[in-house]
């Protein structure tokens, strides 16, 4: 999981599907951020 917040970006590594969901809800909540984003929406490849 990556999460980006005030310009900086922190990855997290789960091995547990529903502690990455349960990690990202938290941090939407955090963030401020509106739901859960959509599904079909590809991650796509980590820029620096």
């Amino acid at each position: 999981m990556r999460i980006v917040d005030g310009g900086r970006l922190t990855q997290q590594v789960f091995d547990i599907h529903a502690q990455a969901e349960t990690f990202a809800e938290e941090e939407r909540l955090r963030l401020g951020l509106p739901g859960e984003p959509p599904a079909e929406e590809p991650a796509g490849p980590l820029r620096r």
